[in-house]
């Protein structure tokens, strides 16, 4: 991947690591590893990270869908691309991979983290399935005194549903960093994120009088909302929220997705719809819905596929129709109340 970006919440990507393997539902389709299947034959660059075939019955090979093999590693070809990079940007660190994935030891970290050390004109966004390491990593380098291991560095961790983010949250939010994110994408079901949200999540206090006095402390103070947060606590400043794209996705319902913004707008957290999937809830022009491209789903998430409108009673709870369309990359397209890119907001 190179300096520009079509990930709508960042303005370059930067790949200096390859390989990964699944840890959660939200992996069932990883675009990392379709797209990787495509370069993974003998000489090409994604050989030996991802395989296309699994042993058959008879122990010969069957191909089957691209899947990781759990090799990870640094690219050296790709580790000094942000020196190159004059002029100031966001960067995306490893969109196609893990930085905290374990089989890469702190030592190989090390070196991706020094060059985001010595190029401090770009703030770095980090996004990783894997938060204990993350903060197991981020305490090692940081020390006991220097709590801010990277003031350019944003830390954020993605999560499918309300086990995974509950699981995830707490170690991000334990991690150092100059700012905190979730991307909650594929959302596949309704998620309570505002626990984690200022002011009311459960390991937000408040112990300083004034400004001046938390600064003193080494705390991080929020000015924009006179919040005056204690170094060893932290909340979520920005969530991005998605759909599922590809042929297998998995609708999103816009509850759930209205819920975050609604969460979002009631702490003064930044919101980001990155868009709404391959599913939509907008009617087809001519009003006739395919069978084979409809479903239908509860508030609850339960899936009910195959719906035809004219013909089957629409099951206890049904809420929502969808129909297929591909990935929805036009925003215009949204309903009009779900049209929010926000970014967060960053005070020195």
């Amino acid at each position: 991947m190179g300096k520009q970006s079509a990930i709508q919440w960042t303005e370059a990507t930067w790949n200096p690591v390859r390989g990964c393997s699944r840890v959660s539902e939200g992996c069932r389709h990883c675009y990392a590893e379709t797209f990787g299947g495509r370069f993974a034959g003998e000489g090409q660059p994604w050989h030996g990270f991802i395989t296309k075939h699994r042993p058959g019955p008879d122990g010969e090979p069957v191909e089957t869908e691209p899947r990781w093999t759990g090799r990870v590693e640094v690219i050296e070809s790709r580790l000094n691309e942000p020196r190159r990079w004059k002029d100031p940007r966001l960067v995306f660190v490893n969109s196609m991979s893990d930085l905290f994935h374990e089989k890469l030891a702190f030592e190989e970290i090390d070196r991706v983290f020094r060059v985001m050390l010595q190029t401090p004109q770009h703030t770095y966004q980090v996004l990783t399935k894997r938060p204990e390491r993350a903060s197991e990593y981020l305490w090692a380098r940081s020390g006991s005194t220097n709590r801010l291991y990277l003031p350019n560095v944003w830390l954020g961790t993605s999560a499918e549903d309300q086990a995974t983010l509950d699981a995830r949250a707490p170690h991000l939010l334990g991690a150092p960093a100059a700012l905190h994110f979730l991307s909650l994408e594929p959302l596949l079901g309704p998620v309570d994120a505002s626990r984690y949200m200022w002011p009311v999540h459960a390991v937000w206090s408040s112990k300083y009088n004034t400004p001046e006095e938390a600064l003193a402390d080494g705390a991080l103070v929020d000015y924009r909302r006179q919040a005056l947060v204690s170094a060893d606590r932290s909340y979520v400043k920005w969530v991005i929220v998605g759909g599922e794209s590809g042929f297998s996705a998995r609708p999103m319902h816009p509850a759930w997705a209205r819920s975050l913004r609604d969460q979002c707008a009631k702490s003064g957290t930044a919101f980001f719809f990155k868009q709404e999937g391959a599913w939509t809830t907008r009617r087809p022009s001519n009003d006739k819905w395919n069978a084979r491209e409809t479903v239908a789903l509860s508030d609850d998430g339960t899936h009910f596929y195959g719906i035809d409108p004219a013909t089957t009673s629409m099951p206890r709870g049904m809420v929502t129709l969808f129909r297929y369309v591909g990935k929805n990359a036009d925003p215009e397209d949204w309903p009009e109340d779900m049209r929010v890119r926000e970014m967060p907001e960053v005070i020195a």
